[in-house]
Formats: structure tokens, sequence, C-alpha cells
């Protein structure tokens, strides 16, 4: 599994809380299916694509398209990726090396600029980074030396803590129906929950 590695991890910085295991699958619809059936997560929250996102690749800009579930087990986020295309990114080569399954932990920073700083000291190399026409802020992807799990730290507001809070009372008051909501993507989420 991605998260295990012979070499013994240094201790985090502050990064804030972990929220969400990020899992890189082939197959989405198969995906989701195993994880409510097998697991008991569900239901699911799919988003068909992210809406317009600038990303950047190890220094270079790239057209990354993927689409997502969403999911809880209690508080942690479980986020289900699948890249549509070959545009360089963390997903493809994670799959491209012969893995799939977690490829990120995701922490909110409450001083983002700080955490960062902070994981370079540590030896950590920002590699990737989304930045959403929706939601305004950056997020930024880091490896750290000797794992093959990055972690993505993500800033805080109130649109995210919102958006949140909506997906994981989706889960809360799951009764067994509609396993899987679609949505075309960020915006038309947002829209649907009067989150805009």
């Amino acid at each position: 599994m991605a998260l295990m590695n012979d070499q013994a991890p240094q201790p985090l910085p502050a990064l804030g809380r972990i929220f969400q295991l990020g899992v890189i699958v082939p197959d989405i619809e198969a995906a989701m299916r195993y994880w409510m059936d097998a697991l008991g997560v569900g239901p699911f929250t799919y988003m068909d694509s992210t809406g317009p996102i600038r990303c950047t690749y190890r220094g270079k800009q790239t057209d990354v398209r993927i689409c997502m579930g969403f999911s809880y087990s209690d508080n942690l986020q479980i986020e289900l990726i699948q890249q549509r295309n070959d545009a360089p990114s963390p997903y493809r080569d994670f799959l491209a090396s012969g893995r799939e399954g977690v490829q990120h932990v995701a922490h909110y920073a409450h001083d983002f600029d700080a955490a960062g700083r902070q994981l370079e000291a540590g030896g950590a190399k920002h590699v990737y980074t989304i930045e959403p026409e929706l939601g305004g802020e950056r997020i930024h992807y880091y490896e750290r030396p000797g794992q093959s799990t990055m972690i993505e730290l993500v800033p805080l507001n109130e649109l995210r803590r919102r958006y949140h809070e909506v997906l994981q009372n989706e889960t809360r008051n799951w009764d067994g129906g509609n396993p899987i909501r679609r949505y075309r993507d960020f915006l038309h989420f947002y829209q649907s929950f009067g989150l805009l």
C-alpha cells in the first residue's frame, strides 16, 4: 500500500488536521461501488469534472482532466480520483509506477504559507499546484524524501468549510438510497446547495 515504506517517515510539522485520503483509481465507477459494497462507505458525491482550474506540475503548466467521487468514513473524507487524459500529473505518474490506492493525504492549514515553509524545511518538495477558479485559493502537493505518499496542503476558507459540511451531512443522513449523487462539476454542486 502506498502509505507503507521501508524508510520510517520523519515527524510531520504542524500542518493542521488530516481531513482526506486521496485514492487514485483506474475505474472510478467500480471503485465507488467497491467502497460502498465492501467497506460500507457511502453515499458518494460524484463530480464529472473539476470545472476550470490551472495546474502546474514540476514547474510546467499541465491540462489535467479528472473526475472525482467523495464520501466520508466518520470525519475522514475519502476522495477517489480517475484521470481521464494523459497530461503530466502526480495521479498519472502514480498509476504509471504500477500503484493504485492512497496517493496523498490532505491537511487543512490555518497558515498555508507557514505550513509550506515548514514542510520544505523538513526536506519536502513542492511539485504540484492546483488553482481553482472557484474556491479561490491554491492547493499544493509536496513530495517527502523516501515516501511514496504525497502531502496535499489546502487553505481552509469559508466556502470549503461549508462544502465539507454539506458532504458530511449527505453521508450522515444516508438511508441507503441514491448511492451516487452526480454533478457536472464543483459549480453545479455549489449551486445545487446554495453555497454561492
